[in-house]
């Protein structure tokens, strides 16, 4: 549940210029769509209410979010489509295992997917949400070794952020994993 709060947050954020998480400006208002396979249309409807979303927002949601499959190109091309006739810069993916072909395992079969979603639109950030691997008793592991699946997952993306609840009421600790081009964020 946190991971996709946050996403919507994101996209909230996005629309009104509030910072992010309270703490990170946001620099220009945006667009947002968001494919999200596993939360049905109105759960993310009454978050975004919840969220105090404006009810003008430009925050797209696919009406058949299940009908996404990235081996169908004909629905690739309208989302596509949809992309460029919004105006969408950022595109919110819930979950990327839902979007998978093949082996998660797999470095080639990620690679595949990680092509598809280029081939909808390089304009766009895509923010994808994705799940950490089981935990090692007594091993302490970085963000990165944390991400379940090929390590070609890590190795696709620009930045990466784990989260992490904690004890304390309302609290959630985030690690960046990685961040490409940038100096990591403190």
């Amino acid at each position: 549940v946190t991971k996709s709060y946050l996403t919507l947050h994101l996209a909230k954020c996005l629309q009104t210029g509030d910072p992010f998480i309270g703490h990170f400006e946001v620099k220009e208002k945006v667009p947002v769509l968001i494919i999200d396979k596993e939360n049905g249309l109105r759960r993310i409807q009454k978050r975004l209410q919840g969220l105090n979303a404006p009810v003008d927002a430009e925050i797209y949601l696919l009406k058949y979010p299940e009908q996404f499959q990235i081996t169908d190109a004909e629905f690739m091309e309208s989302v596509a489509n949809l992309i460029k006739f919004r105006g969408i810069k950022v595109v919110i993916l819930d979950s990327f295992v839902d979007l998978m072909v093949g082996n998660e395992n797999s470095a080639g079969d990620t690679n595949e997917v990680f092509n598809a979603i280029r081939s909808i639109s390089t304009e766009v950030v895509w923010a994808a949400v994705h799940h950490e691997s089981k935990p090692m008793p007594r091993f302490q592991r970085s963000a990165g070794q944390r991400t379940r699946g090929s390590s070609n997952i890590i190795a696709q993306v620009d930045a990466s952020f784990n989260l992490e609840k904690t004890k304390a009421h309302g609290i959630i600790h985030i690690e960046q994993g990685k961040a490409r081009d940038e100096e990591p964020i403190h």
